[in-house]
């Protein structure tokens, strides 16, 4: 018997193996998308469950504030809060940390839900696709997970207090608490991504032969535009902490951090966005290290001391005023540097640059300097300050914040992001530490009056009304008859640049439900409202496509003949002449 296996069975069993092999490994290679998608979701998982935002000991909430209605104001135990006879916010906040924090979100939970949904709305108009919305919301949340970490104690106490007081509206985006420290953090983002689209803040200080009292003087212009309705409710906050100094400051609802802001030793601070690296990791948020000067400096040294104590997460240009010392500096501050930038006159200038030995010569700041509108409007403003014949007074500064001209009082067109006043400003201040005094414009922008706060006035006043009794007056704050007056000719020019805006807004709609054309005298309609600007005629030349190609390269041509702000403007009307010249 021959017990030899069959060769065909034998060939069939081993030629079978390579064949099994190769289907194992096809199932694998098309399973292992799958199985690194799931790898990448449990991670994901993992973290956000892991992710500590550090939230305060809930037993500092357990006391709840009662809201008090008065005829025109209302009251949470030791703070008020009420809108005043020009539609400014006014808020007072005393007391402990969670204290404030409650006070601040019982007070203004109106106006916190505003300023929200304003965010929000602006958000989804530049971000139309809800994808990659909800994609840079898990990429914040992940670039933010230790957001908490850099913000000290006092102020996570603060933010978590008036947390309790916002909108579940909007939880899909985050748990309150979370939402409110990441909005601290949103002005950093703005300014990081203004590096790429720059339009900056504009600040000043004299003192000396160049002030006419002699005393220090300040004037700034807050640059951060997030649409119409997110400037409406501007915020006027004066705080007595149960520590540090007792300060005014000008924001908005829901922000706790410092943008503009003066304390009761008269040292000021100011925030100008700076060119640097793009960071890679939370840091403390600018407005976070503004607020802890503002509270606990009383002088130049010790705000520079201060200011070295943290990393923040963007570049910033902050110039310090102090009464004590009657003259101004910059701290100059990036992720890894800071420096003290003192210009030994009895002026100085802040844009979006930095001017010291240390951080000027930076290839970012190069960049800066080369590449924005930083140094054009440095200069103008230097101009505009060695230009008076007489020392200057609070008028002047006002004066010089309303500027819209360029260079030798040219027009370079309204809003054009070269001029002092490109009619965008969140807000626009003037101070005078040593007299603690400060002025914030009424709208439209810089146009209207400069109304005034006297914080030692205030402090007193709020004193001798305590405790905050149904039947307490509460009196004004504002000194109406240290008003800067309105500038008449710039009302007129604002209300032709509000014109000229909404016409535009309306073509740009028009043209993007049609697909055509508006109609080429409605175009040169709007050109006439702001003929000076480059970007009218670039947006002409947009509006003229499809219908009429060589109208559009006209208007592009004519726009490059214009006072443009960057290099990249430039290269962009350039790029587009060119391709529609080829095709």
């Amino acid at each position: 018997m021959n017990n030899q296996p069959d060769p065909s069975l034998t060939s069939n069993v081993f030629s079978s193996q390579p064949v099994k092999s190769k289907r194992r490994l096809l199932k694998y290679l098309l399973l292992s998308p799958l199985i690194l998608l799931a790898v990448l979701l449990l991670s994901l998982i993992i973290f956000l469950c892991t992710v500590d935002f550090r939230k305060p000991d809930p037993l500092l909430y357990t006391s709840r504030p009662e809201l008090t209605t008065h005829k025109d104001w209302n009251s949470a135990g030791e703070s008020l809060y009420r809108k005043n006879r020009w539609g400014l916010g006014e808020l007072y906040l005393s007391g402990t940390a969670a204290e404030r924090g409650m006070a601040f979100g019982l007070l203004t939970q109106d106006e916190i839900f505003l300023q929200e949904q304003a965010l929000l709305e602006e958000l989804s108009l530049r971000i139309p696709s809800s994808f990659y919305l909800r994609f840079l919301q898990l990429a914040q949340l992940i670039f933010n997970r230790n957001l908490a970490d850099h913000i000290p104690e006092e102020y996570r106490q603060e933010i978590y207090g008036l947390s309790l007081y916002c909108s579940d509206q909007f939880n899909t985006i985050g748990p309150a608490y979370e939402r409110q420290l990441c909005y601290h953090a949103a002005h950093d983002i703005g300014h990081m991504l203004q590096q790429y689209n720059l339009v900056g803040c504009t600040s000043f200080g004299v003192w000396g032969k160049l002030s006419a009292d002699s005393k220090l003087l300040i004037g700034r212009n807050f640059d951060f535009y997030l649409g119409d309705k997110f400037a409406q409710n501007k915020l006027i906050t004066i705080c007595r902490p149960d520590s540090g100094y007792s300060y005014i400051s000008v924001g908005w609802a829901g922000m706790t951090g410092i943008l503009s802001g003066m304390n009761s030793e008269g040292l000021t601070i100011t925030l100008n966005a700076a060119a640097g690296p793009i960071p890679i990791s939370s840091a403390t948020p600018i407005s976070i290290l503004a607020r802890q000067i503002l509270q606990y400096a009383s002088t130049l040294d010790e705000a520079f001391s201060i200011a070295q104590q943290y990393q923040t997460f963007v570049s910033e240009s902050l110039l310090i005023g102090s009464a004590q010392d009657r003259r101004a500096a910059i701290i100059e501050k990036t992720p890894l540097q800071t420096v003290l930038y003192d210009p030994r006159k009895e002026y100085i200038l802040c844009s979006n640059h930095y001017q010291s030995d240390e951080l000027g010569q930076t290839p970012d700041n190069l960049r800066a300097l080369l590449d924005s509108d930083s140094l054009y409007r440095f200069n103008r403003l230097e101009e505009l300050i060695l230009s008076f014949s007489k020392p200057l007074s609070p008028n002047d500064a006002a004066a010089i914040l309303r500027n819209p001209l360029g260079m030798n009082d040219t027009p370079i067109g309204l809003g054009n992001p070269k001029a002092i006043n490109q009619f965008i400003a969140h807000h626009s201040v003037i101070f005078q530490p040593e007299l603690k005094r400060l002025w914030i414009a009424l709208p439209p922008w810089q146009a209207g009056d400069y109304i005034c706060y006297d914080l030692e006035r205030i402090l007193k006043l709020l004193e001798n009304i305590k405790p905050f009794s149904s039947a307490a007056e509460l009196p004004e704050f504002v000194q109406p008859e240290l008003t800067l007056p309105a500038d008449p000719q710039l009302l007129a020019v604002a209300q032709t640049l509000i014109q000229y805006r909404q016409q535009i807004a309306s073509l740009l709609l028009q043209h993007q439900q049609t697909h055509h054309s508006p109609p080429p005298e409605e175009i040169k309609r709007c050109i006439e409202l702001n003929p000076e600007f480059y970007h009218a005629y670039e947006i002409a030349g947009n509006l003229s496509l499809p219908d009429r190609p060589q109208e559009a390269v006209s208007y592009w041509m004519k726009a490059l003949e214009k006072e443009l702000p960057t290099r990249q403007d430039q290269m962009r009307l350039e790029t587009k002449i060119k391709q529609l010249l080829k095709s």
